[in-house]
C-alpha cells in the first residue's frame, strides 16, 4: 500500500490486475512497473533476502531466441518458473544478486500487457508528472563481483561502458561504470565498493 501511494505521488496510475495473480501494473509514460504481492514465488523470495527492491527487468530484444542462446552459450543459468492458466511464459536468464532479466520480443509488448493483465483498473490513467522513459537503472554490488557484472553485460547485450568514476563516500569509496546500448535505451549503472555500509 505505501509503494502504491508512492508511485501515484510520482504521477504513476495502476492500470491493471494480472489475471491468476495479486499483480498491478503501473504505468506511466513507456514506464512500466509490476508491483508483485504474491505470498509465494520468486518475487516473495527475493524479497525475504533483500528487502523491498527490483527484482526483474524486461528488456526488449529483437530475437528472443537468440538472447537466450547467446546467454546459454556464455554459461548465464536460464530462469523458468512455472505458468499458470492461460499465462504466457516469459523467458528469462539470472542477473545480479539473483534478479531475472526476461527477454520480451520486440513489438510484441502491448500484447503481452493486455494478456497478463485484462483487469483495468483505471479508464482515464492519470496525465502523470512527466516521467517518459526510464533513464537508467542502478545496480549495486560487492567490489569483487564488479568486474565478473561487468563482463556479464558487455558479453550479453549491445552495450559500450562508459569511463569508469570513483565517488565518495563517507564510508568508503565506490566505484561506478555504466553501460549503455547505442540508442541508449537500455543504461545500467554498477556500483561497487569494498566498504559494505557506504550509501
Amino acid at each position: 500500500s505505501a509503494l502504491g501511494r508512492m508511485l501515484g505521488a510520482l504521477g504513476f496510475s495502476a492500470v491493471g490486475e494480472h489475471r491468476s495473480k495479486d499483480v498491478t501494473r503501473w504505468t506511466q509514460g513507456d514506464i512500466n512497473i509490476v508491483v508483485n504481492r504474491e505470498p509465494e514465488g520468486f518475487a516473495s523470495s527475493f524479497d525475504l533476502v533483500h528487502g523491498a527492491s527490483v527484482c526483474a527487468i524486461g528488456v526488449r530484444v529483437s530475437d528472443v531466441d537468440g538472447a537466450l542462446g547467446r546467454a546459454k552459450g556464455l554459461g548465464i543459468a536460464r530462469f523458468e518458473q512455472a505458468v499458470g492458466p492461460d499465462e504466457l511464459p516469459l523467458p528469462g536468464v539470472r542477473g545480479v544478486g539473483g534478479s531475472l532479466i526476461h527477454f520480451i520480443a520486440d513489438g510484441e509488448q502491448k500484447t503481452l500487457w493486455s494478456h497478463e493483465f485484462p483487469t483495468a483498473l483505471a479508464d482515464n490513467p492519470s496525465k502523470g508528472l512527466g516521467l517518459t522513459r526510464v533513464d537508467h537503472i542502478a545496480q549495486t554490488m560487492q567490489y569483487e563481483e564488479f568486474l565478473s557484472w561487468l563482463l556479464y553485460y558487455v558479453a550479453l547485450f549491445d552495450v559500450a561502458k562508459t569511463p569508469q568514476l570513483e565517488i565518495a563516500d563517507t564510508l568508503g569509496l565506490i566505484q561506478s561504470q555504466a553501460v549503455e546500448s547505442p540508442d541508449k535505451a537500455l543504461r545500467l549503472t554498477l556500483n561497487g565498493s569494498q566498504a559494505a555500509q557506504t550509501l
